[in-house]
């Protein structure tokens, strides 16, 4: 069990918010989730008791926009993106908590740089093939295997399709939620998901709580 100071209990509950918000249109506030985890936790356990709070939203996700993915897209995708969590689960298994943390440190600039790089270079991209979906959806495997910092790869990936905004969020939604379904009996594996704890089940209602009323804002 971890011993929380207050500011570790804020930056917590931060990052539920912060999850709650990523499930709608502000998904690139996932990374300051990933962040503050492995700022609060260590590295490893910290992928573990955040999967869970994931696959809620998840599950409060696809319960609004369902209506919105793409099937095409999504299959196109998610044989890569397995693929991806099986090379995360190898490598997670070989690497100690110092290496993880300074490897999210890394994987966080790589997401910022291009994101940048999309928005200066948007015009010249073709998103539409298997070419660009298959290193897509297996770096977004491995990379939210790891350090569950997925969502900047994919919102790279369907904004350089020009997909609209319901649509966008419709695949996130429904991308999320299988993978992480995927990932849960690999992180048990690692031991880096065990029996939900109190702390773990209300660090997920106050995800769901987030999610919802940015929703009942959003619309």
């Amino acid at each position: 069990m971890f011993a929380l100071t207050g500011l570790d209990w804020a930056l917590v509950l931060a990052s539920a918010l912060f999850v709650g918000l990523a499930k709608t249109a502000f998904n690139g506030v996932g990374l300051l989730t990933v962040i503050m985890m492995a700022t609060v936790f260590p590295a490893k356990e910290s992928t573990g008791i955040v999967l869970p709070v994931l696959v809620f939203g998840d599950l409060f996700a696809v319960l609004f926009y369902r209506r919105h993915g793409s099937p095409k897209t999504l299959l196109r995708l998610f044989p890569f993106a397995v693929a991806g969590v099986v090379a995360g689960f190898l490598f997670m298994d070989r690497i100690d908590n110092l290496q993880l943390r300074r490897i999210i440190g890394w994987l966080v600039l790589l997401m910022v740089a291009g994101s940048l790089f999309l928005k200066l270079r948007r015009e010249g991209l073709n998103a539409q093939g298997v070419h660009f979906a298959a290193p897509t959806g297996i770096f977004a495997g491995f990379t939210t295997m790891i350090a569950n910092a997925g969502g900047p790869v994919m919102t790279v990936y369907f904004e350089a399709m020009g997909v609209k905004k319901e649509e966008f969020v419709g695949n996130m939604a429904w991308f999320f939620a299988g993978i992480n379904l995927i990932k849960v009996p690999f992180s048990v594996r690692l031991g880096l998901v065990t029996t939900v704890s109190q702390k773990t089940f209300d660090i997920s209602v106050q995800a769901l709580a987030a999610a919802s009323a940015i929703h009942l804002i959003a619309v």
